[in-house]
């Protein structure tokens, strides 16, 4: 079943024909997964092949291209007729290829000799050869991230899936701080997170990470994007956790340091200063502010403290982590609008340790609201 009523779907590719309209495209080939996902409610883990979604100006319905064993498992809202599967002949075959099948489709569909949109940053340059010679007619138009900007600002439906996913998150950061002692491997604490993510609640379930929890321990934690390992957590080690809950596909980001034993002088200043940054952002961003506004409040605070934060302080999420739209950075003058929603990514590493603390928030015209209901304070163990 598609996740969203069928009139969501159709209000969505309405929005998405009026951008079309705009760039003055006759139809729109979607490979982003994720984007075929928000348009569609297709949710396949079929992306290593080639799919895609078209989105053709004069219909109603999108057309949905498969790999044909994957037809039969479609949750897309659209009719069986405008979902196609190709045969298996053209999987992994020297001289065939999948957009040859995709081109004979376009040919009956009317469109192999127009104005035709393409992500283009979701082709390879073979891919991207292959499919203008299956319609060497067609005038391709590279449209960048036309679709993943529409995703966002989110609908009621939408934030709900956050909110649970939000839900999620807290539980699985709660049996990470449960399971990390001394002696306990780290592969074994992912394994307790994953249970949890994956487990939900009794209320709703959770969905697969998109990202893999990351309980990585010192000296790893210097890195932010390491996976687990067999190695046991010592005494006085630090492990940053960075994980997320995941609802229908949509995910709520949320990261928090662990220390077993004393903490350093070092990483207690850190902590004070990314804390009261972060609290400085809820107490006074809202609807209206700028991305790079956010991220000027941010490192307003935490300079006073002595640190300097070298990345941007996060970015747009909802069915990806990153969402390749705005980000809270220098130069993003994205305003920001009632139910769009963004991760706080407050990570600072250095040469031998970090520390991070992150949360996924909501914009309303009043304030910011986050989806976890944790603690800010830095676990100590």
């Amino acid at each position: 079943m598609p996740v969203f009523a069928r009139e969501e779907y159709l209000q969505r590719l309405q929005e998405t024909k009026r951008r079309m309209n705009a760039e003055g495209l006759d139809a729109l080939v979607v490979i982003d997964h994720s984007n075929i996902f928000y348009l569609t409610g297709y949710d396949g883990h079929s992306a290593y092949v080639p799919q895609a979604l078209v989105v053709i100006a004069q219909e109603e319905e999108p057309r949905l291209i498969l790999r044909e064993m994957d037809v039969p498992g479609d949750t897309a809202f659209i009719q069986p007729k405008h979902i196609h599967g190709y045969p298996e002949d053209y999987i992994a075959h020297p001289r065939a290829h999948p957009y040859d099948y995709f081109g004979d489709l376009f040919r009956q569909w009317g469109i192999a000799g127009k104005r035709l949109g393409v992500e283009l940053d979701w082709l390879t340059p073979n891919t991207h050869q292959r499919l203008q010679q299956a319609v060497p007619n067609a005038r391709f138009v590279d449209v960048g991230n036309l679709v993943t900007w529409q995703r966002l600002k989110k609908s009621p439906a939408e934030l709900a899936y956050m909110s649970q996913a939000g839900v999620i998150a807290d539980l699985a950061m709660q049996a990470a701080y449960d399971n990390i002692a001394v002696g306990v491997r780290e592969c074994d604490v992912a394994a307790e997170i994953m249970a949890a993510q994956v487990r939900g609640t009794p209320e709703f379930g959770g969905d697969r990470p998109v990202t893999p929890a990351m309980p990585t321990g010192s000296p790893r934690s210097a890195a932010p994007h390491l996976s687990w390992t067999d190695a046991r957590y010592e005494n006085n080690s630090v492990t940053n956790i960075e994980l997320g809950g995941f609802r229908k596909r949509y995910v709520a980001g949320l990261s928090r340091t662990l220390v077993l034993g004393k903490p350093e002088d070092k990483l207690t200043r850190l902590h004070e200063a990314t804390r009261d940054a972060f609290e400085a952002v809820f107490a006074n961003v809202r609807a209206g502010w700028t991305c790079e506004e956010v991220e000027a409040l941010y490192r307003k605070t935490t300079r006073k403290h002595g640190f300097e934060k070298k990345s941007r302080v996060g970015y747009a999420m909802g069915i990806d982590w990153t969402e390749k739209t705005a980000s809270l950075r220098s130069g993003d003058t994205t305003v920001l609008e009632p139910d769009m929603t963004f991760h706080l990514m407050a990570g600072m590493w250095y040469d031998d340790w970090g520390y991070v603390l992150s949360e996924a928030f909501r914009v309303t015209d009043r304030n910011i609201e986050s989806f976890s209901k944790l603690s800010r304070e830095l676990f100590v163990k």
